[in-house]
């Protein structure tokens, strides 16, 4: 089993960066630390129109890993 990490706004499921959508991440995190889930966790993203898909995708863990550290799942960078 894995958790698909997703940012979305409300009837809108693709283009949209982590961050802008409406998912509260951090008690997502804090509810799977809860329940002891320690499994991976896969980033979901559509960006068929980056100019640069390598850096939209960096830019997302770095701010999805930000999130689990606030949520107590990972230490800080």
């Amino acid at each position: 089993m894995a958790v698909h990490v997703k940012d979305t706004k409300p009837g809108v499921f693709k283009n949209v960066p982590f961050g802008e959508g409406v998912v509260d991440f951090e008690r997502c995190f804090e509810t799977l630390k809860q329940t002891g889930y320690c499994g991976p966790y896969l980033i979901e993203m559509w960006s068929e129109t980056s100019a640069d898909p390598l850096a939209e995708v960096a830019k997302a863990r770095d701010w999805v890993k930000a999130r689990m550290a606030r949520a107590g799942l990972m230490e800080a960078a």
